[in-house]
């Protein structure tokens, strides 16, 4: 072959491989970003994750940024614990919508913690997008209430007008049987589990923040604790109140949801003893400007030897059952409802590049021998 073919050849041979490389990488960006291709993979076997897939119950911690937005999902009962601030709502209908759910479908609970709108600012999107079943909310009242007629003279007023939306939302969603208000005593209780509210204990407070029910999950062994924004008040209350459940080891869990989060006003050392978890996550944005997490909490939680997960530094958390142990997920990605790693994506671009370029240069030398 002479010398001017050859250089045609080796122009042909990096243009293919140009082209190849460029189609690997489309390829590549559509599975991340594309929707076709999530339900495509959702039915083949590569990147399945089969201990969170199939484990026993999965508490999603979102990233919602500064705010709180948890999302349980327990054989096949489903339960969301606040729904973040007012910007999230769309970030956290597409984490729904990578678990599997879709517009319209069926949610079976809404927890509201309290009226802070770090914590309801995304209901009125989500209302719109999933169907809930029941929904519990803090016995504050809203204008909606009074200008219904409501008996207001037990219980405080929050005359806000974000919370006047959502109340009026909540009330289309769901007949009033469905309509359930955060007390102590409070639960659902289900063949394979179990959720119990421990407080509060007043029906009204000076402190919106001390609305926020303390609740446990528990199934089977495995126990986890949401405080909402609780302050050391209500923790004090719940310690004095369950002292003798408490002195028996009866709310060891492994899992808590510090309360607001990270603030030094809650968790204290007295309840992080009481409740002694294996893992804290913090809800918690980035840079914030109230400084949470606080070092004095992170000291309290250092000191009982527990895991610290925090939604600023590894994004949405997920805490499942493998076997018997405890496990959780951070920093992970979704394709349809499965979990990767973006390494995934790494490993499988090179070696498709790898594999197209090895092919075209063995063709590209059999060329050359003609």
């Amino acid at each position: 072959m002479t010398e001017q073919k050859k250089n045609k050849h080796g122009k042909k041979f990096l243009i293919k491989t140009c082209v190849s490389f460029s189609i690997c990488l489309i390829l590549l960006l559509s599975l991340i970003f594309s929707a076709f291709f999530e339900k495509l993979l959702n039915n083949t076997w590569a990147f399945y994750d089969n201990e969170v897939l199939f484990s026993q119950f999965k508490l999603h911690f979102i990233d919602v940024g500064q705010g709180d937005c948890c999302f349980l999902q327990v054989g096949n009962t489903t339960i969301m614990i606040d729904t973040g601030p007012e910007e999230s709502g769309n970030s956290t209908i597409r984490y729904l919508n990578n678990l599997g759910f879709s517009k319209g479908d069926k949610i079976d609970y809404l927890i509201l913690t309290h009226t802070d709108i770090d914590h309801i600012g995304g209901t009125l999107k989500i209302l719109e997008e999933f169907e809930f079943l029941s929904i519990y909310i803090p016995k504050i009242y809203s204008n909606f209430e009074v200008e219904n007629g409501y008996n207001i003279s037990d219980y405080n007023v929050d005359n806000s007008f974000f919370w006047d939306k959502v109340s009026r939302a909540i009330y289309a969603e769901v007949e009033t049987s469905n309509l359930f208000y955060n007390f102590i005593g409070e639960k659902i209780d289900k063949e394979n589990f179990s959720l119990n509210f421990y407080s509060p204990f007043e029906d009204k407070s000076d402190y919106s923040n001390d609305y926020s029910p303390i609740i446990m999950l528990t199934v089977g062994n495995f126990k986890a604790i949401f405080t909402g924004d609780a302050s050391y008040v209500e923790e004090n209350e719940f310690l004095n109140y369950y002292k003798t459940l408490v002195e028996s080891n009866f709310f060891d869990c492994d899992v808590l949801k510090v309360g607001h989060h990270g603030s030094k006003y809650s968790t204290t050392e007295k309840f992080l003893n009481a409740v002694s978890p294996e893992i804290c996550v913090v809800s918690v944005g980035k840079n914030n400007s109230y400084g949470h997490p606080t070092e004095e909490v992170l000291t309290r939680i250092k000191n009982i030897n527990s895991k610290i997960l925090r939604t600023d530094l590894s994004g949405s958390i997920i805490i499942y059952k493998n076997n018997e142990s405890i496990e959780y997920k951070t920093n992970f990605n979704f394709v349809g409802t499965l979990y990767f790693k973006w390494w995934y994506f790494v490993v499988t671009f090179i070696l498709l590049t790898l594999f197209i370029t090895f092919s075209l240069n063995k063709a590209n030398k059999g060329i050359g021998k003609i």
